[in-house]
């Protein structure tokens, strides 16, 4: 197939214009740049139309070739892929921005036309006299495979021609057939792709909803190339509002435009080259675009800030004109101030740098880069004295010098400005200036850095303030008398002890001091966050607690990854303290809840808060602080008894090391400096000169003697007073810090206690992006049938409502066994024999009402070897059984999902249980042809009892085998398991499968395994296999297509004589009783396929292959440290593929943690 003929005369000069050498030049190298484009998209479509993956890869990433180009043929190489069935073609295209071809306006265009071109490729080969290998209507009446077609394309097409341009011809026309067919055919065989995994809904703006998509998560699914999302203002989309085609797939999502306040449904479906398949409703099924601030009616706090300062900006400058502090100076204006290297230079920088410091204040410098850091040649750093004595306090100082420290340009024109002032406060921050101002000159270096939230002190009085800074270019720092030393030396030569003088407290602090700079500039990620407030107050100041890892932010938790709250969502968590609201929540109110209580409960677990007094703090319900349009979050405090710490108050909170405290000022200014940094150059430098002509306009305004000279100076004076006040009307209205503090502080302020958030009773998250099981709290109850335990068979017509507890089996309680009602359902399913019995009443009176138990519990009957018959009916006899007293379940936070419990004695055709947490349909029972006696009930035992032996071992029961279906990916735990079928049906499809395929063991064989909910035991040649300390549990993952939730795994009892191919022939066989019974689709693996599975063990990146008579429990390290999977032979990478997802669950499960 050929690329489409680009015209290489294309943007090039007329012909009948004569160019000139340079015009010569300039066209020669268009004309090859676009022959070398043309070749590399000839060999971008021929490794697509071969499957090269790896050669089309290399070709996309070394070269400028337009992956969205298409042939002669009019189809990109993704609709090749697509065409191809090949996936990993697709989805490499994908990966690099490819697209659909969209040169037909139908599928069925596109199908004609690919069969026009295949006609006229036939007749082009007939015409040079080439044969095809095979008739050209054969291989569009087969199905034969994708695969086999792959492989055929890379064969020669055309016999019988060799040598001249005619037999050249003929074989390149007969290749173009071929490949042609497989397209047709590849065409033909396609069919839209499934419902997409997830359409989920945020609401990201007052007006605006954005859709995120996800592929459908099976395997057998077409390829999926784009995304169809509709939303209408109905819930049966009888009117479409509009539509949004999403072709970019490795972007799926799509931001919607909507009217504010009005209620949207949303669905979406994937396509391909064939259209469009199933819609998927959203989840939440609507929304209502709109914002938190609909309600508390609050404008958003930075939004004109900065115009407003550039306004007061143009106001100084009109009463101060030719102030250079006011000129906009962009980056690109400011140079370096690099002085010319002289001899003066040299003397004047070791003149100004001290080693040994004595009483009196200090100006250093940390500059580092990478891992090195600046010192002198005495190695110590640069240190300037800015003078002998200081005021006892100078925190206001230090406050204003950080303010100087965000406009480190000003530094020359401030010091000139201060120069005229004679006050002792000024006088002071004068030589604060003048250090820096030599600093600067000494290292050649306008920025500084950041300044150190606490000064270095030691016993003497002597004080050192630090700046810290990361240099880009060593280049751009003066090293006359200094030099770069790697940071582990300066680390090794700081060891403090008792007589330690400044200098080496000075050297010492140097690693706090650049993590300190390195994390308080770093932003949070996109989402919205809950945030702790706790203030510590002492003579001077008041602090608030931050964590040494973020100081730039209050100790925080992230709720979610959206950070716009809907009017919707804040009205409903504003609703909570209030009592006796009958709850009529919204999904998405719903889910909002739930992620606000967990992340408060981690927030308080983190913070190290008992309980008790969590649920006396109090929610900040003013507002919803929005640091940027991608980061906001919800602030909690404590009580207002216990906001604040005081002087000789011991708190566990103030005394842990990864917590510090941070005086408020600096919290602001380093918080601000992160998320607002414009703002807080423009207030600093205003700030730094409204304060200067305000002093020198009451100075004046004093020393004014006539009536005029008085009035001018009172003006002035007001005007200026008049500019600061707007100043901090601004400041005001950014600082969302001080009105927190407020409400925190104030004793009858009313707001929500968060005890009514903590306690709030809150059922399974519908969000997609929560499928963890939660665990209720024991005392909701539900008045309705729904997915709760069994109440059991003891249950009467006034308890059942009241014995419905909701989600029992999800609890962690456990409950004695052996206190419990005895009253058990007969494995037997002839009415007869239990007709008169309260079991067989409880039964048939509220069968209709009870779901199937998601305990662990099954009854197991284990009759008489005597009693067994020879011959076995083909219709199998169900009875769902359960106990009210059954030991529950233990869910593991990390892993949701379904749990099958089968029950199959070798010794009798009754298919006793089949209990599912998926199944959503109450179970029937059937009736058998044939009576059979009355088996012994045993009842049976919860995990932490599995080892005992709760059934006698005999010759008949010995081959016992437990079932756990787990399954690891919490994000499919979801899915939709209903039972379409009785268990009539399901035994009659047992019957008619046992009797079709060969791989299903007989019931009543000696080697039928009996399934128990938990752990498979393996048969053995032992006489005691399963005495104690004779055997072990494996678990054993399925890396394979089973047909269930992705993720299953069995635990497997096994001796030192259980082999490999025993294992994998009991997890394939076990599997394909679980797909039947949960009345899956399959896929079926008979008994002549098992030779086609293997058992491999995995460690990391690293996987051994286990031969078939090779014992497991031989394993050693580090391989029986690792995981155990039965997977496909030819799918190498199947089980390496499973283990790495696992890891990754388990590690975002950790830092959930």
């Amino acid at each position: 197939m050929e690329v489409a003929s680009i015209p290489l005369t294309r943007g090039l000069p007329p012909p009948s214009h004569k160019p000139s050498k340079k015009e010569a030049k300039l066209l020669q190298q268009k004309l090859e740049k676009l022959a070398r484009i043309n070749i590399h998209l000839h060999a971008l479509f021929s490794a697509v139309e071969c499957g090269h993956l790896e050669k089309a890869r290399t070709i996309l990433e070394s070269t400028d070739a337009d992956i969205n180009s298409v042939n002669s043929d009019l189809l990109s190489p993704l609709d090749i892929a697509v065409l191809s069935n090949n996936r990993p073609m697709a989805k490499m295209l994908v990966s690099f921005g490819g697209r659909e071809g969209s040169q037909f306006s139908s599928s069925e265009k596109m199908g004609s036309h690919l069969r026009q071109l295949l006609c006229e490729a036939e007749m082009r080969l007939q015409e040079l006299g080439g044969l095809l290998e095979e008739p050209c209507g054969a291989a569009l009446n087969t199905r034969a495979s994708f695969s086999s077609m792959l492989s055929a394309g890379s064969t020669s097409s055309v016999t019988g021609c060799a040598g001249g341009d005619t037999e050249k011809q003929a074989v390149a026309w007969g290749r173009k057939a071929k490949t042609l067919k497989r397209l047709v055919l590849g065409f033909t065989q396609a069919r839209p792709p499934d419902v997409p995994s997830m359409v989920a809904l945020d609401i990201t703006a007052k007006n605006a909803i954005t859709v995120r998509l996800a592929e459908p998560t099976s395997q057998e699914s077409p390829i999926t190339t784009k995304f169809l999302v509709q939303w209408s203002t109905r819930p049966d989309f009888s009117i479409i509002s509009g539509t949004e085609e999403l072709t970019d797939m490795s972007n799926l999502r799509c931001q919607v435009e909507l009217t504010q306040g009005r209620r949207y449904y949303f669905r979406a479906s994937c396509g391909n080259l064939k259209g469009y398949g199933m819609y998927r409703a959203s989840t939440p099924a609507s929304v209502t675009p709109s914002t938190w601030r609909e309600i508390e009616q609050k404008d958003p706090r930075y939004g004109e800030s900065n115009n407003q300062l550039d306004q007061l900006i143009e106001e100084v400058r009109q009463l101060r004109p030719g102030s250079e502090m006011l000129e906009s100076a962009g980056p690109s204006q400011r140079r370096a101030q690099r002085k010319k290297t002289t001899i003066k230079q040299l003397f004047t920088a070791a003149s100004k740098f001290q080693k040994n410091l004595k009483r009196g204040i200090y100006l250093a410098c940390i500059l580092y880069h990478e891992d090195k850091v600046l010192v002198t040649n005495e190695d110590f750093l640069p240190v300037i004295e800015i003078d002998e004595s200081f005021p006892s306090c100078i925190n206001n100082d230090l406050y204003w010098l950080m303010r100087v420290a965000s406009t480190w340009d000003d530094t020359k024109c401030l010091k000139t400005v201060m120069e005229e002032h004679t006050s002792s406060t000024i006088h002071f921050r004068t030589k604060l200036l003048l250090a820096a101002l030599q600093m600067q000159s000494s290292l050649c270096l306008q920025d500084l850095g950041q300044l150190y939230y606490r000064p270095v002190r030691d016993s003497q009085g002597t004080v050192v303030v630090s700046t810290i800074n990361y240099v880009k270019s060593p280049k751009s720092v003066s090293v006359l008398n200094s030099r770069w030393l790697p940071m582990n030396k300066v680390f090794k030569k700081a060891v403090l002890s008792d007589d330690s003088s400044i200098g080496d407290v000075l050297m010492a602090s140097i690693q706090d001091q650049i993590n300190y700079h390195q994390v308080s500039g770093l932003k949070l990620g996109r989402g919205l966050y809950l945030a702790y407030l706790k203030m510590q107050s002492s003579v001077d100041m008041i602090q608030l607690v931050v964590s040494t890892k973020t100081p730039n932010m209050l100790p925080h938790c992230k709720v979610r990854d959206n950070p716009h709250v809907s009017a919707e969502e804040w009205e409903y968590l504003k609703q909570q303290h209030l009592p006796d609201v009958v709850d009529n929540a919204s999904e998405l109110q719903r889910n909002f809840l739930e992620l606000m209580t967990s992340a408060a409960k981690r927030l308080f677990n983190y913070m190290d808060i008992p309980s008790d007094e969590a649920n006396t703090h109090r929610l900040y319900d003013t507002e919803v602080i929005e640091l940027t349009g991608e980061i906001s979050f919800i602030a909690i405090c404590p009580s207002a008894e216990f906001s604040c710490a005081v002087p000789g108050q011991r708190e566990i909170l103030l005394q842990r090391g990864d917590l510090i405290s941070l005086p408020i000022q600096v919290f602001e200014m380093i918080h601000l400096n992160t998320y607002q940094s414009n703002i807080v150059q423009k207030y600093c430098k205003l700030s730094c000169l409204l304060e200067l002509d305000s002093a020198t306009a009451s100075h004046l305004h004093r020393e004014a003697f006539s009536n005029t000279e008085v009035a001018v100076a009172r003006e002035r004076l007001a005007r200026l007073q008049d500019l600061q006040n707007k100043l901090e009307s601004i400041w005001k209205s950014v600082r969302w810090l001080a009105d927190v503090i407020t409400f925190a502080r104030d004793r009858t302020v009313g707001s929500i206690v968060m005890r009514h958030i903590l306690e709030k009773e809150i059922g399974v998250s519908t969000s997609p992006k929560r499928d963890l099981l939660q665990i209720p709290p024991p005392k909701v109850i539900k008045t309705t049938p729904g997915r709760g335990s069994w109440p059991g068979p003891g249950g009467t017509t006034q308890n059942v409502s009241a014995s419905l507890v909701s989600e029992h089996s999800k609890s962690e309680q456990h409950l004695n066994i052996n206190g419990s009602s005895s009253h058990y359902l007969s494995a037997r399913s002839d009415p007869e024999c239990r007709k008169n019995s309260e079991s067989f009443t409880s039964a048939s009176d509220y069968l209709s009402q009870l779901t199937p138990s998601r305990s662990e519990d099954v009854l197991f009957s284990v009759p008489s070897c005597s009693n067994v018959p020879n011959s076995r009916p083909r219709n199998v006899a169900v009875s769902s059984m359960s106990v009210t007293t059954s030991p529950l379940l233990s869910v593991k936070p990390m892993y949701g999902g379904s749990m099958v419990s089968v029950n199959t004695i070798n010794t009798t055709d009754s298919l006793h249980s089949l209990s599912s947490d998926s199944d959503q349909q109450p179970l029937s029972s059937s009736t058998p042809q044939k009576k059979k006696p009355r088996p012994r009930m045993v009842p049976s035992k919860s995990m932490a009892n599995v080892k005992q032996n709760f059934l006698e071992p005999t010759s008949s029961d010995q081959n016992v085998m437990f079932l756990t279906v787990d399954h690891a990916f919490p994000g499919l735990s979801n899915l939709d398991s209903n039972l379409s079928k009785s268990l009539t049906n399901i035994g009659s499809t047992l019957s008619d499968m046992d009797r079709l395929d060969p791989y299903l063991p007989e019931l009543d064989s000696p080697n039928c395994p009996v399934v128990f909910p938990e752990i498979f035991n393996l048969p053995s040649d032992d006489p005691e296999p399963y005495a104690k300390d004779n055997y072990d549990i494996l678990q054993i993952y399925a890396a394979y297509e089973t047909g269930l939730v992705i993720g299953t795994s069995l635990k497997v009892y096994v001796t030192p004589r259980t082999t490999a191919r025993e294992v994998v022939n009991v997890v394939v066989r076990q599997l394909n009783m679980a797909v039947i019974l949960k009345g899956k689709k399959g896929p079926i693996y008979n008994r002549d396929m098992l030779k086609n599975f293997c058992l491999v063990a995995i460690i990391g990146a690293r996987e051994r292959c286990l031969r078939d008579d090779f014992k497991p429990l031989l394993l050693q390290n580090p391989w029986k440290l690792g995981r155990l999977y039965v997977r496909r032979k030819h799918d190498v990478l199947a089980a390496l593929d499973h283990s790495s997802k696992l890891d990754r669950i388990e590690s975002n499960r950790i830092d959930r943690i």
